[in-house]
């Protein structure tokens, strides 16, 4: 006497021409986030960020190179200087 196990529903199930693979990716899942980043704080507020187009066919030129202006200019040639840990300490109150 054997007991069947029935078999797991699959997405495709009665759709022809069409294969869902149901496996997990590893190498996308490690690119994924695990947490909502820093100026952020709901998933939907970084959502809303994040699918806003930056392409100069979807906004006005103008508009475009404001969206694409880095936040921090510096001439060519000057010396960057590193990351003080003591000015992450105090902005933050702890240890980071």
């Amino acid at each position: 006497f054997v007991i069947e196990v029935p078999k797991k529903k699959r997405k495709d199930a009665g759709k022809t021409g069409l294969i869902i693979s149901e496996t997990v990716d590893q190498s996308i899942e490690k690119m994924q986030l695990k947490s909502v980043p820093f100026p952020y704080t709901t998933v939907e507020d970084y959502e809303i960020v994040v699918r806003q187009p930056l392409g100069k066919e979807w906004n006005p030129q103008r508009i475009h190179m404001k969206l694409i202006q880095p936040q921090i200019v510096t001439k060519a040639g000057r010396i960057i200087k590193p990351l003080d840990k003591s000015i992450l300490e105090d902005e933050s109150g702890d240890e980071k």
